[in-house]
């Protein structure tokens, strides 16, 4: 050997008892071998979500002086508002001040799953009980269309409410329920 690698290698001896010093010093201790984790049970892979049912309205709005049978009244979309005057009621509600009017409304069931059970929608003129109907099950895509009531309103502003499934039997995907609509009436009503 020759000498400069007897210097190297005396040079690499020394810093290496050096280390060793330093690290005993220090309360360091050598390093250990990695060991991974032995696997344990397989664990089971994520299940995907179940579908949900989700009630809503497919059409943007509700029609307020309907026939009978549906169609021909004033449409208003939802969160837009409406001007009713008697000649849209279809009779004076026996209380004086008060008119009734026939409005239609659907329903339908776009989630992937059945609701299940029943469910009652509620309309609410302000903070006032208008309308109740308890609607049956419904299975996914299924759809009750018109659904007519009728709704009593004095004369003057309201904001009318619709709740769909008011009671939150039926566990959704969408849990958004609520339609609103301004209702002005005027006229002979009051």
């Amino acid at each position: 050997m020759n000498t400069l690698s007897k210097r190297n290698l005396l040079t690499v001896l020394m810093c290496a008892a050096l280390g060793v010093l330093a690290a005993s010093a220090y309360g360091l201790q050598p390093r250990e071998e990695y060991n991974p984790p032995k696997p344990g049970p397989t664990a089971k892979p994520p299940q995907p979500p179940q579908p949900l049912p989700d009630i809503t309205t497919r059409r943007l709005g509700m029609e307020f002086g309907v026939n009978p049978g549906g169609g021909g009244g004033l449409f208003a979309f939802w969160s837009g508002s409406v001007s009713l005057t008697e000649a849209n009621s279809f009779e004076r509600a026996g209380l004086p001040g008060y008119c009734a009017f026939r409005v239609s409304y659907d329903v339908v069931n776009v989630g992937g799953a059945p609701t299940g059970r029943a469910f009652t929608n509620r309309f609410r003129r302000g903070t006032t009980l208008a309308s109740v109907h308890t609607l049956p099950a419904l299975a996914a895509g299924e759809a009750r269309i018109p659904i007519i009531t009728v709704l009593v309103f004095p004369a003057g502003m309201h904001q009318l409410s619709l709740s769909l499934d008011d009671d939150r039997v039926v566990a959704e995907s969408n849990e958004r329920n609520i339609r609103t609509v301004q209702v002005l009436v005027g006229g002979k009503c009051p």
